[in-house]
């Protein structure tokens, strides 16, 4: 009789475990995958995320500046970051394909953010992949 009290309570005691474990382990997942501190605005096709450092107002008038130009209102989807460095600001434009191209235009778009958007602040550019993972770094003019 004390093996099977021995198993009954085995039994139980897994029964219970299993549960309580997976709660536990999606309670766990939830508060990581919740904590982001990027906060994201859309323009149309395009989004723009920004990090803690860069305020709202920041991000929004970089938001115009690239929507004022025409950036990111076609059918494709844009997606930018905008971060700072330091001191600097790093706009980080995603390469949809993954492939860096047309170096130069990118650059122009920093100095274009930086001179009517940023008030001259200074703005490197990052050119990235869809996760945000640096494909090249650009710097600035």
């Amino acid at each position: 009789m004390a093996y099977a009290e021995f198993q009954f309570y085995a039994n139980l005691n897994s029964t219970i475990m299993k549960p309580t474990t997976l709660v536990i382990v999606l309670f766990l997942l939830c508060v990581s995958c919740g904590g982001s501190d990027e906060k994201k605005l859309s323009y149309g096709s395009m989004d723009v995320f920004y990090t803690e450092g860069v305020t709202t107002y920041e991000a929004e008038d970089v938001g115009d500046y690239l929507n004022g130009i025409g950036f990111g209102v076609g059918e494709e989807k844009e997606t930018i970051k905008v971060s700072k460095n330091g001191d600097r600001f790093v706009v980080h434009f995603v390469m949809a394909d993954g492939q860096v191209k047309l170096e130069n235009i990118w650059k122009r778009y920093g100095d274009g953010i930086s001179k009517n958007a940023l008030n001259g602040a200074p703005v490197d550019v990052d050119l990235c992949d869809k996760d945000f993972n640096s494909l090249k770094f650009l710097g600035s003019n």
